[in-house]
């Protein structure tokens, strides 16, 4: 126990949420998926996805240190409901906070190319593989470590790229984009 009565293994999760409660309202979290990708990195480290026994018993911690900090918690793409313990269903890409943003409502539908547990509206990704250096084990996104190498090395933060810059071979295609902003102002 800690000096407040807290089991020991809560202790870095509330430090974390005294780091976060003055800079956020809401945080977002997720269990590890059995991708792939993912499978491939964690092999040796018997890293597995959480049985829904230790999911609850995970977010019931996450829940209480939460609310004593008064953040809101959502899990991202998650088919499990935590509603006992005040806990929802994110969209990381999220309509209605874009709305409150840009201060136009707008008409926009789930995006069809994620999860069916994904709550994003649609939206163009920018992001690109093998690109980050942490070297989570459980990522998806980074499996190379080669080319994770090779593109940070590339790196140039004045070029429009996120990795690399253009050259002589290299084709720009403008994407035709559609605005889902929704002009018509309704009535009060």
């Amino acid at each position: 126990m800690d000096i407040q009565g807290r089991p020991d293994n809560v202790m870095p999760y509330n430090c974390m949420a005294d780091m976060l409660a003055p800079l956020t309202r809401k945080c977002i979290i997720s269990f590890v998926d059995e991708y792939r990708k993912t499978m491939i990195n964690t092999k040796e480290s018997g890293l597995r996805a959480p049985t829904i026994s230790e999911m609850e018993e995970i977010v019931g911690v996450f829940s209480t240190i939460a609310l004593s900090h008064d953040l809101l918690l959502e899990t991202c793409a998650e088919g499990i409901d935590l509603e006992r313990f005040n806990i929802g269903h994110a969209k990381c890409v999220d309509s209605e906070l874009i709305e409150r943003i840009g201060v136009y409502p707008s008409k926009v539908g789930k995006d069809k190319n994620q999860r069916p547990e994904c709550g994003c509206v649609e939206s163009i990704d920018i992001g690109m593989y093998n690109t980050c250096v942490n070297n989570c084990q459980y990522c998806y996104a980074s499996f190379r470590p080669e080319m994770i190498a090779r593109l940070h090395g590339d790196h140039d933060p004045h070029s429009p790229l996120l990795c690399g810059r253009l050259t002589e071979v290299d084709k720009i295609t403008e994407r035709k984009m559609v605005s889902y902003k929704q002009r018509q102002q309704g009535l009060l």
